[in-house]
């Protein structure tokens, strides 16, 4: 079977999944960034050490970042947000005590890449599932927010319904705007590309590919904008303009990631694919930026 048909089934299999997944919400959808997340911090672990040997316990790695994950959505849900901001520094700085037991080699190492591993990839997961939930988030920042302004509708159980779901079109469009903007920066750099981009770190970038994959983002963002009818819909256009930009930045830094520790996927997990971080490198860049914006503008 060639690399091409792999990664065929994977995405027939996959794709339905995720669609299904951020369209539910809620335990379907947190499930499967909690197993997103796993596995991600599994791989990051392993690539960090390729830098020490010395890390330690795999499952305590692992562990701590569901733990941190876990501990957001409870407080979430309980309404206790607001002492997630106190866990975060805490949980990085305690765990580093588990590294005293070990030899003092790479030790700057292992504590810092402890910390940028949950900032990178699990408070991102964090962010994806708040964006999901953004209708509850913002109620839980403003009790008295009003959703009537944002939709053109008059029946309640209609503006209930497109709230639910607010949060799921706006993921889909942070999907549709990553994958149009890879697919355009590929092609529009394969045949157009003279000037490199970030040549140390990916030979093969190009700003024209780049520029390609911005405006690729946009045309999605535009189509966002014009198909739906809530009347801050120009948010997808701002959400485009991230993903074209902040995404391709997230892909060169697990590029760079990767070229230090010195191998080509984060893993061989997903056939065809490479590893969990390998497909969500654009992501974990954008999530936290769009839910910014969300919580700024709507």
């Amino acid at each position: 079977m060639n690399e091409l048909t792999k990664r065929i089934i994977v995405a027939l299999i996959g794709i339905p999944i995720v669609i299904g997944a951020v369209w539910y919400g809620g335990w379907f959808f947190y499930t499967l960034l909690f197993l997103v997340n796993a596995f991600a911090i599994d791989e990051f672990y392993n690539m960090v050490r390729f830098k020490t040997q010395h890390l330690s316990s795999r499952f305590l790695y692992i562990f701590s970042s569901q733990i941190l994950f876990g501990l957001a959505y409870y407080l979430f849900n309980k309404g206790l947000l607001i002492y997630f901001l106190f866990v975060i520094p805490i949980f990085p700085i305690y765990l580093s005590f588990f590294d005293l037991r070990t030899t003092t080699e790479h030790g700057l190492t292992r504590i810092s890449s402890r910390v940028y591993g949950y900032f990178y990839i699990t408070l991102a997961m964090i962010a994806f599932y708040f964006i999901r939930q953004i209708d509850q988030l913002l109620l839980y920042i403003n009790s008295e927010y009003v959703f009537a302004s944002l939709f053109n509708e008059n029946s309640l159980q209609d503006i209930e319904i497109l709230k639910s779901t607010l949060g799921a079109k706006i993921l889909f469009s942070i999907f549709a705007s990553i994958w149009v903007c890879d697919s355009a920066a590929y092609f529009t750099g394969k045949s157009l590309g003279k000037h490199k981009f970030a040549e140390k770190v990916s030979p093969k970038k190009t700003w024209e590919g780049a520029i390609g994959g911005l405006i690729g983002a946009l045309i999605v963002g535009l189509l966002f904008y014009y198909f739906d009818s809530f009347s801050k819909s120009y948010i997808y256009i701002i959400i485009a303009l991230i993903s074209g930009t902040i995404g391709q930045y997230g892909d060169l830094v697990e590029s760079l990631i990767k070229r230090d520790v010195g191998v080509k996927d984060s893993s061989n997990l997903i056939p065809g694919h490479g590893g969990v971080l390998d497909r969500i490198d654009s992501l974990l860049a954008v999530s936290p930026f769009v839910l910014f914006i969300l919580v700024i503008f709507l």
